[in-house]
């Protein structure tokens, strides 16, 4: 279906070399060399500069390269999916974000159509506006005839310009994220009143005495984890708040954490990409908390939200390539911005490697079809994707 220029960049990418590539196009070296010409002239880019006698991509060959294998994982998946259909699909609705990649998303498609006329694809574009909406409109009642909004659509630009990074808006988004929590200490101040604290000498105070909770977190796992609680207690100290800070092994959290045997305490208590976002929220159900003291199978937080219970019971029978299921996943989201359960404060970027020795088809950039930690629960998606190599 795709241009063949573009299975040749592919090949000489890989081999580095106009005649390997030949060899296993099967073409002569001058087709290969003349299928690479074109694309320069199409593209009006450099895409190859010889380096130690091979061939070495420049950034601009590096970036077609990147959309080309985008525009390849998409052609395969969508084969493999029309073929399970079976030849009684006659419609394909596709929903797809405002990204970068939304436009080879519609080429592909379009080629596919031009080639099977019986076809119909319909393309639903939600760039997650409304959640994005929802966030930049979000406002608390500060208790004394005043609002505010705490989120700070601003974020991206500010970290891009910090670290000296330029790229468009969507690209400072991938990057650092739509946006994050302002910090702002009259607000906070005008909240705490609010709840009945009051700052005396300096100290927060709660019915006439200092307001003091214990932070713990792993003291053996990620430094992540560590490294977030401390700086929490800093501010939070800085700010008035008498406050212990404790580290606590993983054999002793698993015993704190199930029973609520904690006041505020920085963990994992979900993330990552998954094919079934249930599977990752599932124990929020109100359903499953036990009272304090006891070890329930739901989430330490014991967070207890009629609304998000309702979702969870409806999600467990949706598919979860749905669109019902998005629609659920958003006003999950939602109820997470409005009663704040916890303070996401950052967001980790790994480096996962594989070996493709013996077995290929893991998520890459290329097909994220689900996270690529092969160490964690959802390994389990990638085994039905996952085949032997042969070698």
């Amino acid at each position: 279906m795709l241009d063949p220029k573009l299975d040749t960049l592919l090949l000489v990418a890989e081999k580095r070399n106009f005649t390997r590539a030949a060899q296993a196009l099967s073409l002569t070296q001058p087709a290969v060399s003349h299928h690479i010409s074109q694309l320069e002239q199409e593209l009006g880019v450099r895409l190859f500069v010889r380096g130690n006698g091979d061939l070495m991509l420049t950034p601009e060959g590096e970036t077609v390269l990147r959309y080309v294998r985008r525009m390849k994982a998409l052609e395969k998946k969508m084969a493999e999916e029309l073929q399970e259909a079976g030849r009684r699909l006659t419609r394909l609705r596709i929903g797809i974000t405002h990204t970068a990649e939304s436009s080879i998303v519609a080429e592909v498609l379009a080629r596919y159509t031009n080639e099977n006329p019986g076809i119909s694809i319909t393309i639903v574009t939600d760039n997650i506006n409304n959640l994005y909406d929802m966030l930049e409109n979000f406002e608390l009642d500060l208790g004394d005839g005043t609002t505010f909004k705490p989120y700070d659509t601003g974020y991206a630009k500010r970290m891009a310009e910090s670290l000296g990074v330029e790229g468009s808006d969507e690209e400072l988004i991938s990057m650092f994220g739509a946006g994050w929590w302002k910090h702002d200490e009259e607000a906070a101040t005008k909240l705490l009143e609010k709840a009945g604290l009051e700052k005396v000498n300096g100290v927060w105070n709660y019915e006439g005495k200092p307001f003091t909770f214990e932070m713990s977190y792993l003291a053996d796992t990620e430094f992540q984890e560590a490294r977030g609680v401390q700086a929490a207690y800093n501010q939070l100290t800085k700010f008035g708040f008498q406050c212990s800070i404790a580290s606590k092994s993983s054999a002793t959290w698993d015993v704190d954490g199930g029973k609520g045997n904690y006041q505020i305490a920085g963990y994992w208590p979900s993330g990552g990409i998954l094919k079934d976002f249930y599977s990752a929220i599932s124990g929020f159900d109100g359903d499953l908390i036990k009272p304090l003291g006891e070890t329930g199978s739901g989430q330490g937080l014991r967070w207890n939200n009629e609304k998000v219970t309702e979702i969870l019971h409806e999600l467990a029978n949706t598919d979860p390539e749905s669109d019902r299921s998005y629609e659920l996943h958003t006003e999950f989201l939602k109820e997470c911005v409005t009663d704040m359960p916890e303070i996401n404060f950052l967001s980790g970027t790994k480096f996962v490697p594989t070996n493709s020795t013996y077995w290929e088809g893991y998520p890459d950039a290329d097909n994220p079809y689900n996270g690529p930690w092969w160490w964690w629960s959802c390994f389990k998606y990638m085994l039905p994707n996952i085949t032997p190599t042969q070698a």
